[in-house]
């Protein structure tokens, strides 16, 4: 990702040793987007400076969390460096100002938002001008998980990648629990299911293991 000073041409092969407990999928894609914009650096030359205009133009980007959750990616690197390869190299991250967190989202369904969601996604013939085209035009979703997956998080406010990542073998109907073993803050949790939620569940067709 960034390059040591001992040996200017290479590159670090693989990833160095993560701090906390970050799933694999989410650090995979900070480390490629530190490799891209950084990579040409040599780990003694990612001065606080040069971190803190990368911060400045990442924030015009994407969202201060994002950006945060990245300088915490990068904070792994000096760890490694100097435990591992015995480098005197500065705690980089340590030095400059974090951008200020976003407010957490407490935005919630109401009123008939949720049928008029689900209405949404339904595949359904839209209206058109001429009988010749009478339901030729169709709005809504044709994907046949769409609809129950958006159930789903209404019903359990687990994130898109939890229930991407849910598998049969995770869940307990009989407890009505869903078990996930990698969560975007890389601690396994338990989410109860709601009567709704197991209806859902059921309906789905069970392919193998998946």
């Amino acid at each position: 990702m960034l390059r040591t000073q001992r040996t200017p041409s290479a590159s670090f092969k693989g990833s160095p040793r993560l701090p906390g407990k970050k799933p694999r999928h989410v650090a995979k894609y900070h480390v490629a987007r530190l490799r891209e914009d950084l990579g040409h650096l040599a780990l003694t030359s990612l001065t606080g400076a040069a971190l803190a205009d990368w911060r400045d133009a990442r924030m015009r980007c994407v969202a201060s969390a994002t950006v945060n959750r990245e300088l915490s990616t990068l904070g792994g690197v000096p760890t490694w460096a100097r435990k591992d390869l015995s480098l005197p190299i500065e705690h980089v991250v340590s030095v400059i100002r974090r951008p200020v967190q976003g407010r957490p989202r407490d935005w919630r369904l109401e009123g008939d938002e949720e049928r008029r969601l689900l209405a949404a996604l339904k595949d359904h013939a839209g209206q058109v001008n001429g009988s010749k085209r009478a339901g030729a035009y169709r709005v809504g979703t044709r994907n046949p998980w769409m609809l129950p997956m958006v159930r789903l998080a209404v019903e359990t406010a687990m994130r898109q990648g939890g229930l991407l990542a849910l598998r049969w073998g995770n869940v307990d109907l009989k407890a009505r629990t869903a078990h996930l073993d990698d969560t975007k803050n890389g601690d396994a949790m338990t989410v109860p299911l709601s009567s709704r939620a197991v209806s859902i569940l059921k309906a789905l067709p069970v392919r193998g293991h998946a």
